[in-house]
């Protein structure tokens, strides 16, 4: 339990490592030595060796770390690694430049038997180390092996090449060549462990145990030999799909590839045309990982799906599209959702440009206050030919021109003394209000206010105002007016007098004048 998302594993002699996706390591099993114990912040591992009580996790920078039942300690300042191979009591490392460093000592020594590597060995892709001895197989497909002779045949048989893989045991070794079949040998092939099934083809992978063999099959399946006595030769009937092997000591590890499985709810229904609709990532179970696909319909316009499950895009038309999604990674049946619907919905459309009409005053039922309330502005008065006054006379007409007021609302004109409307209009989409209207014949002569009620493009109220002055005789002045008594009373002597001094001058000329 709580094993992670495996990408590798081996088997040691009783305990077993596995390499998660994350690049940390996992143990289990024995661990009387601290064989099982991983070094705490251990991380960024791309690969994990175990062979008896010992391991090796090679790290992406190229360091190694180890521990062991035995106690080997890596070799300080080892670096540039490209793979490593833990043995029964040496340890190997294979460098960026094809050459090998190896360390520890066989236990007990065996005459003309060494861990270190021969001398000039180089251009070697890949290692394996058993028990006393090491394999390493050059870039030319052949193999090269050395360690304590111990009378078992170490040398790998004479003509072997076009070797792809390698792999060492207790003292058995494997080689795997480019057309799927396997080679073996070492000794003391007591319990078969040498003896390769003679029919044995289409194999991708081998791995050496104790005292038993594996070998991995192109179809997923695994065949085993040699020693069976605790059943590590016996495949469970559940080892198919599998992609990866590893022989223990008298255990096998696997890792078996699983079908995709659908884990994801469903991307949301609805999106919008010209609004990024909301990433949504599909997701499966699997090994090894799904990737997916749009399987039948199609996506809305604009919208993509990746390989990795991520869909996304902007809607680019409006309207309804139904798909299914496929998930798949070459094992079992692919996993298909069900019909997916989503309803893209046309853009809104965009706000006018003429503003909500705000509520202002109006001519029916508007009535003014008693007195000019205080302006906010300047109302502009102009006479009949357009020519900017501040003199009218009564019953004149008269134009009035309101600005900054709310596009679309009224403005209301009203003449002071006595307030009196003259009318009302609406503003224009440039804030502008003009109406030409007439003063009432009555309006006494003198100094009075007109005023503009309008509602400011904010919504507040807005004053206008203008001081004009009336000319001409009136009938009752206002409060605001001029008293006219006393000048019509001084006109009606002056026009006696004037009528007296035209008589008399008359009746002075000669009789000849007057002819």
């Amino acid at each position: 339990a709580g094993l992670g998302r495996l990408v590798a594993v081996d088997a040691g002699y009783t305990h077993t490592l596995g390499l998660r996706a994350d690049g940390t390591v996992v143990a289990w099993g024995s661990n009387g030595g601290g064989e099982s114990d991983v070094p705490a912040g251990l991380t960024d591992v791309v690969q994990v060796s175990a062979q008896g009580y010992s391991n090796l996790a090679l790290r992406a920078d190229g360091t190694v770390v180890g521990w062991s039942q035995s106690g080997r300690t890596v070799p300080p300042g080892l670096t540039g690694v490209t793979a490593v191979a833990a043995g029964w009591d040496h340890d190997m490392a294979l460098l960026a430049d094809g050459t090998v460093r190896s360390w520890g000592t066989f236990d007990p020594p065996m005459p003309g038997g060494t861990p270190d590597p021969p001398t000039g060995l180089t251009d070697v892709v890949a290692l394996a180390s058993g028990e006393r001895h090491s394999l390493a197989l050059k870039s030319d497909g052949t193999v090269v092996a050395w360690g304590a002779a111990n009378g078992y045949p170490f040398a790998p048989p004479a003509g072997l090449d076009d070797v792809v893989a390698v792999s060492a045991g207790r003292y058995q070794s494997m080689a795997l060549r480019a057309d799927g079949t396997v080679v073996t040998w070492g000794g003391p092939d007591q319990y078969g462990e040498n003896d390769a099934p003679p029919d044995l083809t289409g194999v991708v992978a081998v791995s050496a145990g104790y005292q038993h063999d594996l070998a991995l099959k192109a179809d997923g399946t695994v065949v085993a030999w040699g020693d069976g006595s605790y059943g590590q030769t016996t495949v469970p009937t559940t080892a198919t799909g599998v992609s990866a092997i590893s022989a223990g000591g008298f255990h096998n590890v696997v890792l078996t590839d699983v079908p995709p499985t659908l884990t994801a709810a469903g991307p949301p229904s609805t999106g919008t045309v010209g609004t990024a609709y909301p990433a949504y990532s599909f997701t499966a179970t699997g090994a090894p990982a799904p990737t997916f696909a749009v399987s039948s319909g199609a996506l809305p316009a604009g919208l993509t799906l990746s390989g990795a499950g991520l869909l996304s895009g902007t809607p680019t038309a409006a309207g309804s599209s139904t798909f299914t999604v496929t998930a798949t990674n070459g094992v079992g049946a692919d996993a298909v959702s069900g019909p997916l619907t989503l309803t893209i919905a046309a853009a809104p459309a965009p706000p006018t440009s003429t503003p909500p009409v705000p509520t202002g005053p109006t001519t029916p039922g508007f009535v003014p206050p008693a007195s000019p309330p205080a302006a906010d502005g300047q109302l502009r008065v102009a006479d009949a030919a357009g020519t900017p006054t501040t003199t009218l006379a009564p019953g004149s007409r008269t134009t009035l021109t309101a600005s900054g007021a709310a596009p679309g609302s009224t403005v209301t004109f009203v003449v002071y003394s006595t307030p009196v409307v003259l009318g009302s209009t609406l503003v224009d989409a440039t804030g502008t209000a003009t109406s030409t209207v007439t003063l009432p014949g009555t309006l006494a002569p003198g100094s009075h206010t007109l005023v503009a009620f309008a509602t400011a493009a904010d919504g507040s109220s807005l004053v206008l105002s203008a001081e004009v002055t009336v000319t001409g005789p009136g009938v009752e002045l206002a409060a605001t007016g001029t008293d006219t008594t006393l000048p019509l009373g001084l006109g009606l002597v002056l026009l006696v007098v004037g009528g007296v001094l035209v008589a008399v001058p008359a009746r002075l000329r000669p009789a000849s004048a007057r002819r």
